[in-house]
């Protein structure tokens, strides 16, 4: 990572597309959990946040590992996992003050494993 470096931020896409290419990044991966490790701010969303979780499940079942800085996996379906909009409360989070609501809209083909409740309680 660059000295300085306040935050990193990893938006959406489509990075089972290049899951392969990714896996097989080492050195972006491990400095990516170096900088998560030592305190180092991330907003990721969509196709980031993919990048994030241990492993991209592609729709052969091959597991392509990413950073493991989320400890959960993202599985890819075969049609639509979601399609809509959709509301969220802030509860804990820098982005959105307890009790404000946000909407938005999801269009994925993909769904997270369940993240161990005492992670999503860290998380900001």
């Amino acid at each position: 990572m660059p000295c300085g470096l306040h935050g990193l931020y990893f938006g959406g896409g489509y990075p089972e597309l290049y899951a392969a290419q990714l896996a097989s990044n080492q050195a972006a991966k491990e400095s990516v959990r170096s900088f998560v490790t030592n305190g180092g701010a991330v907003y990721a969303e969509c196709g980031g946040l993919m990048f994030l979780t241990e492993a991209i499940v592609d729709l052969e079942g091959v597991e392509h590992q990413m950073t493991g800085v989320i400890p959960t996996k993202t599985r890819m379906q075969k049609g639509l996992a979601a399609l809509g909009y959709m509301e969220v409360t802030g509860n804990n989070c820098e982005l959105l003050p307890v009790g404000e609501t946000a909407r938005g809209h999801q269009f994925r083909y993909s769904n997270i494993d369940p993240v161990p409740d005492n992670v999503t309680r860290n998380m900001k």
